[in-house]
């Protein structure tokens, strides 16, 4: 049986972070439009990682007595354009900001159910600046299967046009100027942080970066941010 696009993006961000399998857990935290018009839309409790416009992709997060209550919104004009321009036929200008969103959103809930069953706290620059990382990292790699198949044989690392051209897509789209000041500001400073960690990841053996990347992930925030200005200062030390 063939996965789902869910299921292999699940599997690959899983597998990069050597995070514990989730499984079909996942499709119960999945809401379309019908779900959250009916659970979320008029409830003031719940704070979102994702895209602050509203009818955007998001992770709605309701914190309860009994834990976090999560939910995964994909609107439903977001699944009907990646199923119109599937990732797995080829990634271009149609439907990389679509997939890359698919992407994020789901990381994000990934990595607050990591932090949960790891019983860690976590804060909303923590986890857009993972996003962003997650973002690039399955993109690329979506790019890296498409170019093998185009060119025939089995490349490693993509082309620098195409590294550029999705760095360009990943880290430089224009925000929305309507949204909240903060916001903004937040999604700058997590774009630049999780640039920086992939400078610094970039020219190393596979097998070093992904050490390293995994051993950023399970940095608490604070370690993280002190291992990012490290970085900043040419200093390798905080990793």
């Amino acid at each position: 049986m063939s996965l789902s696009l869910l299921e292999v993006v699940q599997n690959v961000i899983e597998q990069l972070y050597g995070l514990q399998p989730a499984g079909r857990e996942i499709d119960r935290f999945i809401i379309g439009d019908q779900g959250y018009r009916r659970l979320y839309e008029q409830c003031r409790e719940v704070a979102a990682v994702g895209s602050a416009a509203p009818g955007q992709a998001r992770v709605l997060i309701n914190p309860r007595q009994d834990g976090l209550r999560l939910a995964l919104y994909y609107p439903d004009r977001l699944i009907v354009q990646l199923e119109g321009a599937h990732p797995f036929h080829g990634l271009d200008a149609s439907n990389v900001g679509g997939f890359g969103v698919f992407i994020e959103e789901l990381d994000h809930l990934l990595q607050i159910l990591d932090r949960t069953w790891r019983r860690l706290e976590f804060s909303l620059l923590e986890l857009e600046l993972l996003g962003y990382l997650t973002r690039y990292l399955v993109l690329a790699h979506f790019l890296r299967r498409q170019h093998r198949r185009s060119c025939g044989r089995s490349a490693v690392e993509l082309p620098p046009a195409i590294r550029q051209w999705l760095q360009r897509e990943v880290f430089e789209t224009t925000l929305d100027p309507s949204l909240d000041p903060h916001l903004q500001q937040r999604y700058q400073d997590a774009a630049s942080l999780s640039r920086r960690f992939l400078d610094f990841l970039d020219g190393r053996a596979a097998g070093e970066r992904l050490q390293l990347l995994r051993h950023f992930q399970r940095l608490p925030y604070v370690r993280k941010m002190a291992a990012l200005a490290a970085i900043g200062r040419g200093d390798r030390s905080g990793l």
